[in-house]
């Protein structure tokens, strides 16, 4: 079962919606992939739910330049040890 969803919200820029395995949090989190000559991943989310933002990428074909954290906590940044790793 996919714990997260995808919708393109305007041309090369897309909207991942990830549900961590917590009760009431199914639209809470979410990554934004903008592609261009080089591919920018927004807030990759909280680590637990980075296994699902990668299957996400993989989904849409996304292997990310750059990661941008538009600041640091828990449901923003989490997650950036393990994606970064995952792109080195």
């Amino acid at each position: 079962m996919k714990n997260y969803s995808i919708s393109q919200a305007a041309d090369r820029i897309y909207h991942i919606t990830l549900a961590p395995p917590i009760d009431g949090f199914d639209n809470f989190i979410t990554a934004w992939v903008y592609q261009d000559s080089q591919t920018l991943l927004v807030d990759p989310g909280p680590s637990v739910t980075s296994g699902d933002l990668l299957s996400a990428l993989a989904d849409i074909g996304c292997r990310p330049d750059y990661i941008l954290l538009t600041h640091i906590h828990i449901d923003h940044a989490g997650g950036i040890g393990q994606v970064s790793n995952a792109f080195p």
